[in-house]
């Protein structure tokens, strides 16, 4: 009997962390309102036989009141290799790690070629009212689709956008 009661008010205990730790988290999704703004996205694909690496890379601005991030988002592979991480990126110039550089990318084609490609971003977000560390912190997630600008080069296909707004659609630890 007291092993049951001590088991109820430790479950007990666990539900009410995730509900105010949810409650929470839907408290910070008002400084996530304005869409974070990619622009001069580039991609270099060289071709098959070529030596060059693979290259995505673009500028990041979160225009949000209070968080002001901008930063450079940038990845390689050998020319053999793929762009595609199937995780996500640090993004940042100097490949610091979280919270410093609060975001990371991913990059795929969907499945659609170069007309379905897709770069999905991850946000950190640190706060106090989510609870004490390791607890205070969740991340926002979104994607957006690109349409892409190709041009023949010599080595490859270099392909542009000038600028594509991405919102945070979801929010997870």
């Amino acid at each position: 009997m007291i092993k049951a009661i001590t088991f109820l008010a430790l479950f007990i205990s666990l539900a009410t962390c995730k509900t105010n730790r949810q409650a929470a988290k839907e408290s910070l999704s008002y400084i996530q309102d304005l869409p974070y703004k990619l622009t001069n996205i580039i991609i270099f694909e060289p071709y098959a036989n070529s030596t060059l690496v693979q290259t995505i890379s673009f500028r990041l601005n979160d225009p949000n009141p209070g968080m002001n991030v901008t930063d450079t988002c940038i990845r390689s592979a050998p020319a053999n290799g793929t762009l595609l991480a199937g995780g996500y990126d640090r993004c940042n110039e100097a490949r610091e790690a979280w919270p410093e550089h609060p975001f990371r990318f991913g990059y795929d084609t969907g499945g659609d070629g170069p007309r379905g490609r897709k770069i999905r971003l991850a946000r950190l977000l640190v706060d106090a009212s989510l609870g004490e560390y390791p607890n205070n912190w969740t991340r926002c997630f979104g994607e957006g689709t690109l349409v892409l600008h190709d041009t023949i080069q010599l080595a490859g296909v270099l392909r542009t956008q000038s600028s594509l707004e991405i919102n945070c659609t979801e929010m997870a630890p």
